[in-house]
């Protein structure tokens, strides 16, 4: 699958759709690198959420959507997508995106039921563009964190559990919690190569040096995310670096 890449000298050229607190987060990386992302459009039915976000990069009126039919009618003229609408509201969107030809970054989940991710990975396969999705199951299955969550959700770790239950819901079975995870990853890896998402960052065509020269910044602004405090596993600023790095030479986590 040949993905096409943005021309040399402007940034990617990303609409959004759902303007909450999460694409918002995402769109520091756009205030903060003008020169490599530029939100071109978006869309949000809070009419008071979609204008603060257009304001901030000086969208003007037309720029603004409704809702996200409004704006695949005439998607203006973007590369990609930021999906982060309410959980049930991936799929659509999402179809949409990758028939008008754009890649898309999706929030978690990426759909409501299996046929409906299968559907995604297929569409996504014959029109040649890049849908991304990120996991973390091996980082949080760790039973004994270096830091545990500020505010977690449960009095002790569990999380390896939870994801081996997972697996086994899905007909994969190890002789431990453990080996039923590796299982679990292994499979989730098998179906990445089977769509045609590649193995690490380095090879989507981003240079080792315009990565390391952004690699602290990214490691500050996951590590500030909403998200973090709530997490099983608090993360430290070195593994948070130690991921990113492991991503971008497809190292094993």
């Amino acid at each position: 699958m040949n993905f096409q890449k943005v021309p040399e000298g402007r940034p990617l050229r990303m609409a959004v759709i759902g303007a909450g607190n999460r694409a918002n987060k995402y769109l520091e990386y756009a205030r903060r690198h003008p020169e490599r992302l530029q939100p071109v459009a978006v869309v949000d039915g809070n009419e008071l959420r979609r204008n603060e976000t257009a304001e901030r990069f000086g969208l003007a009126s037309e720029r603004r959507y409704a809702d996200y039919d409004a704006f695949f009618a005439r998607p203006a003229d973007a590369d990609a997508v930021l999906i982060t609408t309410p959980d049930d509201v991936h799929f659509d969107p999402c179809m949409k995106a990758i028939d008008a030809g754009l890649h898309v970054l999706l929030e978690k989940p990426i759909a409501q039921r299996l046929d409906e991710c299968r559907a995604i990975a297929r569409r996504a396969r014959e029109r040649g563009v890049l849908v991304g999705i990120c996991h973390v199951l091996r980082y949080n299955a760790a039973e004994v964190p270096a830091k545990m969550g500020t505010f977690p959700q449960y009095d002790h770790p569990h999380t390896l559990a939870r994801y081996a239950e997972c697996a086994r819901f899905c007909g994969i079975c190890g002789k431990d919690d453990e080996e039923t995870l590796d299982l679990f990853i292994q499979k989730i890896e098998e179906l990445k190569a089977k769509v045609g998402i590649k193995k690490s960052i380095a090879e989507y065509g981003v240079s080792e040096e315009a990565f390391m020269s952004t690699l602290d910044q990214m490691v500050e602004d996951a590590f500030d995310d909403q998200c973090t405090g709530a997490n099983p596993r608090y993360p430290l600023l070195k593994e948070i670096k130690a991921m990113y790095l492991k991503a971008y030479y497809g190292e094993k986590a």
